[in-house]
């Protein structure tokens, strides 16, 4: 991916068309699991059943914003991007530091007294700027 000009591009395009193969098997292998629970215990087919049922939607938006952003050369917002199937959770975090463009996870807001103590917090639930946290933070403190 740190390779350069129009050469590059076409292999990068090229491992992501591989790859978004490789997702839309494993997509379809899926989907026929599902299909087989239907001859298992209704308890173990229930378990199953659900965790299928929650990754499958998952997979076809990573699919989809791949080929869109990959194939067709959209740019996304971070707000519209999946980035883990197992956190979905899980945010874009654009930080301003050297070698860290970027991180993952989820922000979390922290009010602190003098002393360092923290008097409060609370788990950032949408994506991108903070900065609309301000003034709610600023009169909690």
């Amino acid at each position: 991916m740190r390779r350069k000009g129009e050469e590059a591009a076409e292999k990068l395009t090229d491992a992501y068309r591989r790859l978004i193969r490789i997702a839309q098997q494993t997509q379809r292998q899926a989907q026929r699991v599902v299909d087989a629970l239907q001859t298992v215990s209704a308890a173990a087919r229930k378990r199953l059943h659900q965790q299928f049922e929650e990754i499958l939607p998952l997979m076809e938006q990573v699919i989809y914003q791949t080929e869109r952003r990959v194939l067709y050369d959209e740019r996304l917002s971070a707000r519209e991007k999946l980035v883990s199937l197992f956190e979905p959770q899980t945010q874009i975090i654009k930080r301003q530091k050297a070698g860290k463009a970027v991180e993952f996870g989820r922000k979390l807001r922290l009010e602190e007294v003098e002393g360092g103590i923290v008097s409060g917090y609370r788990v950032l639930g949408e994506k991108g700027q903070d900065d609309r946290y301000l003034a709610q933070s600023l009169t909690d403190h």
